[in-house]
């Protein structure tokens, strides 16, 4: 047997760290190397090699490839700096020049100190110590790409720094800096001549120099021309004719053509015409990236005027994505819709890094086709087809607009955070998301901050990138948060807790691609934190080479590596018979290879870095199940019944030889499963069987008497029943993200509506079985229904009521609230329930239906109400002035066990009111509207038919306004 050619694309993201250090030695630059290393990492995606069979072939094939590519970047870099360079000469120099860039100096370096942190340490150790991002991240707490964020906005806050402060503003400064530097922005950021020149003149005016050139390369901003310094009659010649070729030069022609001075020119405006600055647009050629530009305050964005590009594609939060056609730039501004929004503020203390995802239940269209390159730099901003990054603005407002108007989705918070809507606009599931039904303004969240823990993660002495950690807490309103480590092996792990001045016990767990390397529980001490884990070693690297006596090597065959019953790593072999794990857990003891058609081997995990396991042929069947109808069979498993073991392994390890076997093995993705390492000739009962355990079909066959392979399938007669239904709301649109539950029997399943309200369940066939089914979303009034579903399952319609918050304000005739009283709404065929207190008379229900009905207040007897309309968010349900009757009870003559003790209020021509005592409660507040009341205490024993009156009725005459005290029983 031979395996297929390794996946070149997989194969390079899982070397990418290894390509990355290759990049570095070659050009001495952390960002440069990371172009260079993902451009190797596309073309083994776009362009693999035609065979690569090992590890060490495509290691030497991306060296090459990354070869190729430093020496077109050093040829690249090298043109342009022979073809943009300008001569510069001062041959003498006026004092006067000196001031002048002394002061521009020093206008930099007071701007870069003015700056707050963490911004203006992140500049300083940038490019004053020369730090590198990874080591920023470091000391300042933070991931690796919130390091490079952080650089870019503190260039930004210094640019605008700049542009405040200089007499003629950014470009002024431009024109200036242009003449200190003595060479043009272009031509100094177009080569690598910035980095030779800065390892040179290690001083703060270098510094300052350095500072000022990345303004110009990290905005693409758009500055007048540049206008000789000098004041000579020539210079003044030379600008007259600038002046006179722009202005002969037709208008017309050059807006036609998308040409001006700079190049090609992208205007974009608003709806209401106005520019909009600061939007990243991208040039697109059959969906890949081309080049990026973003608009500056005139909302012009710059391209070169020979670009090759067919489209145009604008992101942001404040438009969304878009794209247009190459040519609609000619016809004038192109003009992007603000469309609907999601739109709120975000209360309290927030970190400065504080971002929010916008979750769309639909993927946005403008993402079809896109080509890799560009769908990566959407995702480094944020965007991705199905979600946005939204930041906050000072004073803690954020926006998402560009949405449809048929929009439905979520808002969630940072991870392990705790939120909390109190504007009402939006339903809250789980503590974690915000659902939102459609587009909304004035949204109000709150958030309870996670815990962090933060630590790393070493395999052999050296840190290594891209592992899953994660942890599991069990207490109320923590869950499992999943992170992965940074290039230097650290990781921050965010755990939601809203007792933080509590200890925390955690799950903590460590995982690659193959498996767990570390499952343990560790104890977090009380606060916020960030609580620093320390370090954690994984083990070493381990290759384990599985080969045929005969010498051959065996491929597909699982290695899976144990530790403990938690601690399983497995990896196939590749068609060398090699399964290479980069990390092992330090506790690993055993290894078990199984491959189909040989014995199973587990033996003892050896020290050596390389262990060699050597099969032996053995008996095997491989069961295929189908369906006879060609329809999918539902089965999930093949269950197998055997009078004895029929596992050689399991046989040699001192299992009871005729002990009755039975168990289920999952199917794989073809629908089929192998039984390795089989003792011949043993019968088996062989049945397919769905998820929910229903028998779809038999077979009765014997294990192979020799050392070969059988193939069988297994033909299924029936198919689970499939209920599948639409979820909608009033106005017949799909409601995303409802929770089905099903009770059949004694089986229960569960299912999520998707983007469209769909969902699909699998049952049991048992025909007149009662189901009781609920449909529920916390921005609507639970559905459900109780009666027989059809035997082939058939299809469910389900609107749901869009729930309400409803403030219910009882008030006395005088104005005096209604301080105790139990407060009904009844709303026809929809559920009602009881109010919620919240304070002097304010009565509120979080989830009412939006339907006609009334609520009410039944006191002494008499029943008062007030009718609600289902736009009704407050009603105001008035009562005459009452008078309060507080009931003591007797405690000796009223203690019994396992009772309880209720007043019993009756009015001649009204029905009877109970009102029970609370635990161990002596007394009870009733109000009651005035007249003669009769009042006797009733002891009830529940679930018995069981009541007993205590001591004589009392007769009462309640006054308004008026406070009265009995005590019960009467004498």
């Amino acid at each position: 047997m031979t395996a297929e050619p390794i996946d070149p694309a997989a194969a390079a993201l899982q070397e990418l760290a290894w390509v990355r250090r290759l990049a570095y030695s070659l050009v001495h630059d952390a960002a440069l190397a990371d172009d260079v290393a993902q451009d190797a990492w596309l073309i083994a995606r776009e362009q693999p090699p035609s065979k690569v069979e090992s590890r060490d072939g495509l290691r030497a094939w991306l060296a090459t490839v990354v070869q190729n590519r430093v020496r077109r970047l050093q040829r690249s870099a090298q043109r342009r700096r022979r073809r943009e360079q300008v001569p510069f000469h001062r041959d003498s120099e006026d004092p006067a020049d000196v001031a002048a860039r002394a002061q521009l100096h020093h206008e930099l370096t007071t701007a870069v100190m003015a700056l707050e942190e963490p911004f203006r340490s992140a500049l300083l150790w940038r490019y004053f110590d020369e730090l590198p991002a990874t080591e920023i991240a470091r000391r300042q707490g933070i991931g690796h790409d919130a390091a490079r964020q952080r650089i870019a906005r503190g260039l930004a806050k210094l640019r605008e720094h700049v542009a405040r402060r200089h007499p003629d503003g950014f470009a002024g400064f431009c024109v200036a800096w242009t003449n200190v530097l003595g060479v043009p922005p272009a031509a100094v950021v177009a080569g690598w001549s910035l980095p030779v020149w800065f390892l040179m003149k290690k001083s703060i005016l270098s510094v300052c120099a350095a500072l000022g050139v990345i303004l110009f390369w990290a905005w693409p901003a758009s500055p007048p021309p540049l206008r000789p310094a000098d004041s000579t009659p020539e210079a003044a010649i030379r600008v007259a004719n600038v002046d006179r070729a722009e202005q002969q030069e037709p208008a017309a022609a050059r807006t036609a053509a998308g040409i001006g001075v700079a190049g090609l020119v992208v205007a974009v405006v608003d709806e209401s015409g106005r520019p909009r600055p600061d939007l990243p647009v991208l040039a697109l050629r059959s969906g890949e990236l081309v080049a990026t530009s973003t608009t500056d305050a005139a909302g012009q964005a710059h391209f070169p005027a020979g670009l090759d590009a067919d489209e145009w594609l604008f992101a942001g939060p404040a438009c969304g994505v878009q794209r247009r056609p190459r040519g609609v730039e000619a016809t004038g501004p192109v003009s992007l819709a603000r469309g609907a929004a999601v739109e709120g503020t975000v209360r309290g203390e927030v970190p400065a890094e504080f971002v929010l995802e916008l979750q769309h239940d639909q993927a946005n269209p403008a993402f079809d086709g896109l080509g890799p390159k560009a769908t990566a730099w959407l995702g480094a901003h944020g965007l991705t087809a199905t979600t946005v990054v939204l930041p906050l603005l000072a004073n803690g407002a954020f926006c998402g607009a560009g949405l449809a108007a048929d929009w439905s989705g979520a808002l969630r918070g940072p991870a392990g955070s705790v939120l909390r809507e109190p504007s009402g606009k939006g339903a809250v599931e789980n503590d974690t998301l915000v659902l939102l039904g459609e587009p909304q303004a004035g949204l109000v969240l709150e958030f309870v901050l996670p815990r962090l823990l933060r630590g790393r993660v070493l395999v052999a002495g050296a840190p290594v990138a891209d592992l899953r950690v994660n942890g599991f807490a069990h207490v109320r309103y923590a869950g499992e948060i999943l992170v992965r480590t940074a290039m230097d092996g650290r990781f921050e792990l965010p755990v939601r807790d809203v007792e933080p001045d509590r200890a925390l016990s955690i799950h903590f767990g460590i995982h690659d691609e193959n498996g767990c390397l570390l499952d343990r529980s560790i104890e977090v001490p009380a606060g916020r934190g960030p609580h620093e884990l320390g370090d954690f070693q994984v083990g070493k690297a381990r290759s384990v080479v599985v080969r045929e006596e005969e010498g051959a090597a065996v491929s597909a065959a699982e290695v899976a590596l144990f530790a403990d019953t938690r601690h399983v790593v497995r990896q196939q072999t590749d068609r060398d018979g090699r399964a290479h794990f980069g990390a092992v857990p330090a506790e690993a003891r055993e290894l078990m290879v199984t491959a189909t058609g040989f014995a199973t081997q587990r033996l003892p995990l050896p020290a050596a870095a390389e262990v060699a396991v050597t099969l032996r042929r053995s008996s095997a069947l491989v069961v295929r199940v189908v369906a006879a109808d060609g329809a999918p069979t539902g089965a999930h498993g093949v269950l197998v019944a055997a009078e004895q073991i029929p596992f050689r392994a399991a046989a040699a390890n001192g299992a009871v030889a005729q002990q009755a076997f039975r168990e289920t093995f999952q199917l794989d993705e073809h629908g089929e499963v192998a039984l390795v390492d089989l003792l011949p000739g043993v019968p088996l009962h062989l049945e397919a069987v769905d998820e929910l355990g229903d028998r779809l079909g038999a077979l009765d066959v014997l294990t192979p008497l020799g050392a070969r392979t059988e193939r069988l399938v297994l033909t299924t007669t029936i198919r689970p029943a499939l209920l599948s239904g639409l979820v909608t709301d009033e106005r017949a649109r799909p409601v995303p993200r409802a929770r089905v539950h099903i009770e059949v029997g004694n089986f229960v399943s569960h299912a999520r509506s998707d983007a469209q309200g769909r969902f699909v369940v699998a049952l049991r066939r048992d025909a007149g079985t009662k189901a009781h089914v609920e449909v529920t979303h916390p921005a609507f009034v639970a559905w459900s229904y109780d009666g027989a579903l059809r035997q082939d399952g058939g299809e469910f319609a389900v609107t749901l009521q869009r729930g309400r918050r409803l403030e219910v304000h009882v008030q006395q005739t005088s104005g005096a609230p209604l301080e105790h009283g139990i407060v009904l709404a009844e709303l026809g065929a929809h559920d009602g329930g009881v109010g919620n207190a919240a304070g002097a008379g304010i009565y509120v229900f979080p989830k009412l239906a939006r339907a006609v009905g009334e609520v009410a207040v039944v006191l002494g007897g008499q029943r008062f109400a007030v009718p609600v309309q289902p736009e009704d968010m407050m009603v105001v349900l008035r009562v005459p002035d009452l008078g309060v009757v507080t009931v003591h009870r007797d405690l000796a003559a009223t203690s019994a066990a396992d009772a309880r003790l209720c007043v019993v209020v009756s009015r001649q021509g009204s029905d009877p009111q109970r009102h029970y005592f609370v635990a161990e409660g002596t007394s009870i507040p009733l109000s009651l509207p005035p007249g003669d009341y009769r009042l006797q205490l009733e002891r009830r024993w529940l679930g018995q038919r069981r009541v007993e009156l205590l001591g004589a009725a009392r007769e009462l005459a309640v006054r308004a306004a008026e406070r009265t005290a009995v005590v019960l029983p009467g004498s």
